[in-house]
């Protein structure tokens, strides 16, 4: 046997940190929850410690109660999602984690197209968390509502009746693809549409519709929940993958991704991803991401919104 086989056989034998777990759990299920779910001191906060005392959990420098486990696995949604329990973290190794985990389905695909785009583009290499911002031309407000108001209270929130454009940042030149992600489960283009027909860009930002658009801004419409905007700046379009999304998109509404258009765009950013030196960023493609929240209020005075209209489907 090899030194180096021998070296990696050892490494997944070992006793796997809690860092080593968290960290792959973060990988697995990142795209269900809010934007820096992940950061320490959100965890830490939910396990009732400080953020230095869960540096030191994770590092194995300081023992972690059974109740403290239970909380861990009630923040990653474990024991909800998957019927888990604190003992997944008491695996004795690495590799005993992950099995146990797939075997349970935590993060895999199971023909499910839209969590594992999801996961893609939270996942890759070029994410940024900014660079998307809101145009209200109908009032649209900020701060909780209602019973939501815990539960958003970070994020700007729409009523139906709200109409909104959107500021996109980019890189100069090259093409532009915005997709809502809505609480169905449904991954919608926004541009290319009607809205916004074509995708080639210039200059630093593009506001959302487009000038060529069939409206100057999207109807907010039910369902309620949380969204997700990614705006996937793009070198050129050039790939096939791409173009199943673009052409034959500019004349129409807003449509809805099919499962093969959702598995080409996965595809096409994993191996963007994995041409990319490692601590490198790829000058092919960057995606910029936000939420935002759409309450279950309608505004008074505001038209009538047909039930299971989205964003960025015409209103009334």
């Amino acid at each position: 046997m090899s030194r180096g086989r021998k070296q990696e056989e050892d490494r997944s034998s070992a006793r796997p940190t809690l860092r080593e777990m968290v960290d792959h759990l973060v990988g697995l299920t990142a795209h269900k929850f809010p934007l820096h779910h992940e950061r320490d001191k959100n965890i830490a906060r939910h396990l009732g410690v400080t953020a230095a005392t869960w540096t030191r959990m994770k590092a194995g420098d300081r023992n972690v109660e059974i109740g403290k486990l239970g909380r861990l696995v009630d923040y990653f949604r474990l024991h909800e999602d998957y019927g888990l329990t604190y003992e997944i973290f008491h695996c004795p190794t690495l590799d005993e984690f992950k099995d146990r985990l797939e075997q349970k389905g935590v993060g895999a695909d199971n023909g499910n197209h839209v969590d594992r785009l999801r996961r893609i583009l939270r996942n890759a290499r070029n994410i940024r968390i900014a660079g998307i911002s809101f145009e209200k031309i109908r009032p649209a407000t900020r701060g909780g509502l209602g019973s939501a108001e815990e539960a958003v209270q970070n994020l700007t929130i729409f009523q139906p009746g709200d109409a909104v454009a959107l500021r996109i940042a980019h890189r100069t030149g090259g093409h532009l693809i915005v997709l809502n992600d809505d609480p169905l489960r449904h991954i919608t283009c926004l541009m290319p549409s009607n809205f916004a027909p074509g995708v080639a860009v210039t200059g630093a930002a593009t506001r959302v519709p487009t000038v060529e658009g069939v409206a100057k801004a999207f109807d907010v419409s039910p369902p309620a929940g949380r969204y997700h905007l990614y705006a996937i700046w793009l070198r050129t379009k050039g790939n096939h993958q791409i173009g199943a999304i673009v052409d034959g998109a500019a004349g129409f509404p807003p449509r809805t991704l099919s499962a093969s258009q959702i598995r080409g765009l996965g595809d096409w950013i994993e191996r963007l991803d994995r041409a990319t030196p490692a601590n490198e960023r790829s000058p092919d493609y960057e995606i910029r991401v936000t939420e935002y929240y759409v309450s279950d209020l309608v505004r008074r005075g505001g038209p009538r919104v047909d039930p299971g209209l989205r964003v960025g489907r015409p209103g009334c």
